[in-house]
């Protein structure tokens, strides 16, 4: 039952006649594209998917409207001023008329129509510019706007709904609230606004997301606005199928309040990246091929891929054991991803040569690292190497590198430097990991000495925003046995850490094109498997949405995003029983919508 209050005669006169009789162009760089025709929509409600646009200016959008934002799309509608579906053009909202502009809410729309071909979509704007959290209740009021937030909304969604299905909810607000006395009572407000509008709409799954405020350098956040963030991440983390939208790197529009253009764009896109991690209706990864591509050594394991040259560039460990002293690294390459032929063999004579990365310098080679175990481990156990090669064939002599005893895992490249974190081999009171800095890959120094020290940390994977931010998956094998998230800005000397309440092995991690970050890990729950998850870096979570044919001894990938598609290179032990090896080297294609 729809729970409702008595509202004032103001509430029951059209929108337009509450705003005021003047309706100023918004701001706008192109001739104004004629949106008053109504739209066609699908004459079955399920092809009809409708989202709700809440919250103040930054969903209502403030950036300046250029061409692209003037570009109808025939499946992204929105529902106009008047309650008639029009073509989705920016600016969306009208609720301060003299300066709306873009927002992220046509950006999500358009990503949303690329990925369901076959719907259309229809965007609900009610976000107000101004409008605190209180507003956002039955029979709020909101001066500056003459209008009742909260009532509007439910009234314009109920509307929408005669045509449509309620498929999520975007939220955008909290400066309002940055206050004192404000901020304390945010969480609580927030909580009651989401079961509300689920339980008055009667969609209670939906998916909620609530979009970071933007944090500008020009102008800190005090207390009051971060206790609002940590309200917005803590309902992400208490309440089902509601998710949170970071809006690190954006950038303002010069008034250090509102996104620019480009930003808004992204921070609907980014929307939509969390959406997909919510709604269950949303277009599924699903593995399109995976093939054995080398099983000539009795274990084949620990891989990595890249590409190099429009080649393949495929390397592991081949021995006749898991550990065994005859370890060497193996190269193969291949021109499709389904010949495949080997380029080189690299061997030791006084260590068993393990765990190879594959990697492509700033100068146009390839950098091939990875750690001997030393045969005479009297002096020393392990010993981290690197080598070099401008064709995969042809490689330079082993050169050591970083510190012995310390192994250094994988060196990833950003900029004209590159970064690899160590860990220790020694003695358990000193296993703790060593982050280096490198930019040739033969003389690495230490940035950090002890980076983290708790629970046996070693294997790793760091992955480097646009901005600089580094991204750290990292493995541990001590106390409770959970992998951690960590996140640093440039020099990368002061991290956070987040548990991410799940065991994991080899750890990699990469960034796919739209922004979602994509890890290749071995679980250990119901069986050891080599899985792909998806990881939120802001609420620190990692979400398995595709086991990949495995088991038993499994796990250590090479992932590259080529063409479109995500590539995986692994290696598994579940053939094992109908073959000579014990382990095989496999390479997955798999479509990520």
């Amino acid at each position: 039952m729809v729970s409702r209050v008595l509202l004032t005669m103001m509430l029951l006169l059209p929108i337009s006649m509450r705003l005021g009789p003047h309706r100023a162009a918004a701001q706008t760089d192109t001739a104004q594209t004629d949106t008053t025709k109504t739209a066609a929509i699908p004459k079955s409600k399920d092809n009809f998917h409708l989202f709700l646009l809440a919250g103040q200016s930054n969903m209502a959008g403030r950036g300046k409207v250029e061409a692209q934002d003037r570009q109808a799309h025939d499946r992204v509608l929105t529902l106009n001023q008047e309650g008639k579906w029009v073509p989705a053009v920016d600016p969306l909202h009208f609720d301060k008329p003299k300066i709306a502009g873009v927002g992220p809410g046509r950006s999500f729309g358009l990503k949303y129509a690329e990925d369901h071909p076959d719907v259309t979509v229809g965007l609900i704007p009610c976000a107000v510019g101004g409008s605190p959290i209180a507003s956002w209740a039955p029979g709020g009021y909101h001066d500056q706007t003459r209008s009742h937030p909260y009532d509007d909304a439910n009234r314009r969604t109920r509307l929408a709904l005669e045509s449509g299905v309620l498929k999520g909810i975007l939220w955008n607000q909290g400066g309002s609230d940055g206050k004192p006395g404000l901020a304390e009572q945010y969480e609580g407000h927030l909580i009651k606004l989401i079961e509300r509008l689920r339980s008055e709409l009667d969609v209670p799954d939906v998916p909620f997301l609530i979009g970071q405020m933007g944090s500008f350098p020009e102008r800190p956040w005090d207390e009051h606005r971060r206790a609002v963030d940590a309200a917005h991440r803590a309902v992400a983390s208490k309440l089902d199928s509601v998710g949170f939208v970071s809006s690190e790197g954006l950038q303002h529009k010069g008034d250090q309040i509102h996104f620019d253009s480009a930003s808004s764009r992204e921070l609907g896109r980014r929307y939509y990246a969390a959406y997909r991690e919510l709604a269950k209706d949303a277009p599924e990864p699903y593995l399109i091929r995976v093939s054995r591509i080398w099983d000539r050594a009795k274990h084949n394991a620990f891989t990595d891929l890249v590409r190099f040259k429009d080649q393949w560039f495929c390397v592991f460990r081949e021995g006749t054991a898991h550990v065994s002293p005859d370890g060497a690294l193996r190269v193969i390459t291949s021109a499709d991803g389904r010949q495949w032929s080997s380029a080189a063999l690299l061997t030791s004579q006084d260590s068993d040569l393990r765990d190879a990365k594959i990697a492509v310098t700033p100068d146009g080679r390839l950098m091939l690292s990875g750690a001997g175990a030393m045969h005479d481990s009297s002096q020393f156990k392990h010993q981290s190497m690197t080598w070099f090669s401008s064709d995969g064939k042809q490689w330079t002599a082993a050169h050591p590198v970083g510190d012995r005893d310390v192994w250094l895992w994988r060196t990833t490249w950003h900029g004209d430097a590159a970064y690899g974190i160590g860990y220790q081999t020694g003695k358990t009171a000193q296993r703790s990991i060593r982050l280096y800095k490198t930019n040739d890959g033969k003389q690495y120094e230490t940035v950090v000495e002890n980076l983290f020290d708790q629970g046996f940390p070693n294997e790793s994977s760091i992955v480097f925003l646009d901005d600089g931010t580094g991204q750290c998956l990292l493995r541990r094998d001590g106390g409770e046995k959970t992998g951690l998230l960590g996140t640093a800005k440039p020099p990368y000397t002061d991290w956070t850490w987040q548990d991410l309440g799940q065991r994991i092995g080899g750890p990699h991690m990469l960034q796919l094109p739209d922004g979602r970050f994509v890890a290749a890990v071995r679980l250990y729950d119901s069986g050891a498997r080599t899985s792909l998850c998806w990881v939120d870096t802001a609420g620190g979570k990692l979400t398995e949405f595709l086991k990949l044919p495995s088991g038993g001894d499994t796990s250590y990938a090479g992932l590259v995003w080529h063409d479109d598609h995500l590539w995986v290179s692994y290696y598994s032990g579940h053939e094992a029983g109908e073959h000579d090896f014990t382990t095989a080297i496999y390479l997955a294609e798999v479509a990520i919508p």
